[in-house]
């Protein structure tokens, strides 16, 4: 069983951290156990909150936008952490000492959002969570996660000077507070990043373009949805004839579609690379997925002509295949899953990954070079995203925990979130149709799949909160 990213905090918590209530938060006061450290921070005021101040009583505004940027920096910097704002702390033991809940609305996730997009480089995932108080659910305690990051170190822009000058510092968590790093040990952090996880993208490209050019999806003009996951770790898969039946009774059991039956692996053999599943018999699309040995997979969705839902000109190839947001959403959500369980209890690693989305318009046209080099390479048949724009290439990557991914919950719609949007936005469109930042889903009585379907049937048998669209949006 794949263990927490942050153990000791929700250890005291009782719960994963995306599931702590506001008395289960407000316990930590006066506990001592609960103290600061690294992967811990308290805060008794919001970012940009009009009664916050310093230690020199100078208030926060209006360089809180600095602060915000400079402390998810240190924690991305120093194996992420938890900032947990609505806590004042003891000032000698760094002990949570008084509660103080704040007023919080969606407006003020978004500009938090905004600003570590526009001040932290390279860009850096977050989740934030509000613990709503039950006497008054407008207040509560704002928790923000930022998890491991590989594509550090993270810089702030703007922290100390002037932020369009493109001044930028490296800060880092030191103990119960923040430093910065040296000239030395940001090349330092680089060179390990690098080295940890370069080798490992290569073979993860080298394993969709497999996917791509070999097999029975090799050739087909029909266009391609590409999902994939990369381990920080490498595990390593034993695969004997014992292990491997296993494996294979679990694969043909595991569904490709928000548990539908009938949606699941044909046939599922060993390759060099690892594990080989595919679906083919009597499916409405073509389906294979390479498992690898060190826990990186990838799954192939061909996007052929699907009742109801991927619509084409009779007879031939058309001029604009139309993808279904609520296809593309419950794809994303059920390889997600598929991908980290494969990770965690085959190959048996755990921690950070990175996950990736590619919609293809055609695998065909794709040059025989690695995948991730090949942005703007010469494809065919654009595809449109429901009623908005088309494209030919688009692609989304966001950084998550493993433990996020391996359980149907609002952890693992969340990442689907991350994901969706920035496809959405190669389409044209704002935001993903059908899931939200908090990690819900969203019932929208425009679409076919109001007011049951398959992606809400899920959610009710997982107890993940569906919203009206009114109110998401």
């Amino acid at each position: 069983m794949a263990q927490s990213q942050f153990p000791r905090i929700e250890r005291l918590l009782g719960v994963p951290l995306e599931d702590a209530r506001f008395e289960q938060i407000a316990a930590l006061v006066n506990k001592p156990a609960a103290h600061e450290d690294l992967n811990v921070d308290y805060k008794g005021f919001l970012y940009a909150d009009p009664q916050a101040t310093k230690k020199s009583n100078r208030p926060l505004e209006p360089d809180w936008k600095d602060e915000l940027a400079k402390d998810v920096c240190a924690m991305a910097n120093n194996n992420g952490g938890v900032i947990i704002l609505g806590l004042h702390e003891h000032s000698a033991t760094s002990v949570p000492s008084a509660v103080n809940a704040r007023p919080w609305r969606d407006a003020d996730r978004r500009e938090y959002e905004e600003t570590i997009a526009a001040r932290v480089d390279p860009s850096l995932d977050i989740d934030v969570h509000f613990a709503q108080s039950p006497d008054d659910p407008a207040v509560g305690f704002v928790v923000i996660v930022v998890p491991r990051s590989l594509r550090g170190p993270h810089s702030a822009r703007g922290v100390g000077g002037n932020m369009n000058a493109g001044y930028m510092r490296f800060p880092v968590r030191r103990g119960s507070g923040t430093g910065y790093l040296t000239a030395a040990e940001v090349f330092a952090a680089w060179e390990r990043n690098r080295a940890s996880l370069g080798a490992r993208r290569s073979d993860h490209d080298k394993l969709v373009h497999k996917l791509l050019h070999e097999g029975i999806l090799a050739g087909q003009p029909w266009p391609r949805l590409v999902v994939s996951l990369i381990p920080e770790v490498a595990g390593e898969m034993e695969l004997r004839a014992r292990s491997r039946d296993v494996f294979t009774q679990e694969l043909v059991a595991e569904p490709l579609w928000l548990a539908e039956r009938g949606h699941t692996f044909d046939a599922v053999t060993p390759c060099p690379l690892g594990l080989d599943a595919q679906m083919y018999s009597e499916a409405e699309r073509d389906v294979r997925a390479i498992l690898g040995r060190d826990g990186t997979g990838a799954i192939d969705y061909q996007l052929r002509a699907l009742k109801n839902t991927i619509l084409v000109w009779p007879g031939e190839l058309p001029a604009r295949t139309t993808l279904s947001p609520g296809e593309l959403c419950g794809i994303v959500l059920s390889a997600l899953g598929l991908l980290a369980r494969h990770a965690v209890h085959r190959a048996g690693t755990r921690g950070a990954c990175e996950v990736q989305v590619q919609v293809l318009s055609s695998a065909a046209a794709m040059p025989s070079i690695p995948l991730s080099a090949s942005t703007g390479a010469p494809f065919i048949e654009p595809i449109a995203l429901g009623g908005s724009g088309s494209v030919t290439h688009a692609v989304a990557i966001a950084e998550t925990s493993l433990e996020s991914l391996t359980v149907p919950g609002a952890g693992l719609v969340k990442v689907a979130d991350k994901l969706l949007t920035t496809i959405a936005h190669a389409f044209g469109d704002s935001e993903s149709w059908y899931t939200t930042a908090t990690g819900a889903l969203v019932r929208d009585k425009r679409t076919t799949f109001f007011p049951s379907g398959p992606l809400y049937e899920w959610a009710k048998r997982n107890d993940i909160e569906v919203v009206d669209w009114q109110a998401a949006r």
